[in-house]
């Protein structure tokens, strides 16, 4: 991996940004500002830059450490461009040079003049860590708390809480935690954001309009619940179908779990699991 040449483009540009892609996940986020925070130590500045939104937990993150992420790129050129977790294309290119650093594999649509490329990393900040341990190993910079965090969110994130983890990963986890003194511990307590309060007032008022029935050793709960139809995509077909196959079936009060079971619900009630079963009832209007 050819380390250096990233590191001369970045020292021998005034104007940095570091762009990733849409709605910029904990991976991106994580590994762009970890960049961005060594970028620093390296005595010059740079932005980081998710095009039109960032989601939920790449916020959450962001704000943890303290950053600023950009959602509209700046008027003003830069000298360079990383592109982090993302690739530039024929219509985001721009009058400075481009770099890329990404683990997601395809070929690349424009040249540019550095490029790390690697789909057998499990994460993008996996390979920003490499990178910031060539840094480390050639200027006099010191890791930070914050940028082992980031780097394990990012980590934890893409591969699905680690179960996707390989040894390579496992590995550069320790490296992290040896050298930003962060425990893999403390950087899981971030990673679940709260849920939505509109979805947990759905939840207490899908909760509340249960009805329990039993039926000899059998019990199941069914939910007249309204719902819109612009809500569901495809739903009218999906109605329709259900209409034709079961004529007791109403579109606007669905029987519990109807629309989403595995199982055909039938007017006779379906065994979902010992002791549980669901049917439809007939429309109460």
């Amino acid at each position: 991996m050819d380390f250096k040449s990233l590191l001369d483009l970045i020292e021998e540009s005034r104007t940095i940004a570091i762009k990733t892609h849409e709605n910029a996940d904990a991976d991106a986020i994580g590994a762009s500002l970890a960049l961005k925070m060594v970028i620093g130590q390296l005595g010059r500045e740079a932005v980081v830059i998710a095009p039109d939104s960032i989601s939920k937990l790449g916020r959450v993150l962001a704000n943890e450490v303290g950053e600023d992420v950009l959602t509209e790129q700046p008027p003003s050129p830069f000298d360079l461009i990383i592109y982090v977790d993302s690739r530039p294309t024929t219509e985001s290119l721009s009058d400075g040079r481009l770099a890329v650093i990404d683990h997601h594999q395809g070929e690349l649509e424009v040249e540019t003049s550095y490029s790390f490329i690697d789909p057998t990393f499990g994460s993008t900040a996996e390979m920003v860590y490499e990178f910031v341990g060539y840094v480390v190993s050639r200027k006099k910079i010191a890791l930070s708390g914050d940028i082992g965090r980031l780097l394990l969110w990012g980590i934890i994130a893409d591969t699905g809480g680690l179960r996707l983890a390989l040894k390579p990963t496992l590995e550069r986890i320790i490296g992290i935690t040896e050298v930003t003194g962060v425990e893999l511990r403390d950087a899981y307590a971030l990673m679940r954001t709260p849920p939505d309060p509109s979805l947990r007032m759905a939840c207490l008022k899908g909760a509340s309009r249960l009805k329990i029935m039993r039926r000899g050793v059998r019990q199941g709960m069914t939910n007249h619940t309204r719902y819109c139809d612009k809500q569901f995509k495809n739903y009218d077909r999906m109605v329709a179908e259900y209409e034709k196959r079961w004529p007791n079936y109403c579109r606007k009060c669905d029987g519990w779990g109807g629309r989403w079971s595995k199982f055909d619900p039938s007017p006779s009630g379906v065994a979902l699991s010992p002791g549980y079963m669901m049917e439809f009832d007939p429309c109460p209007e």
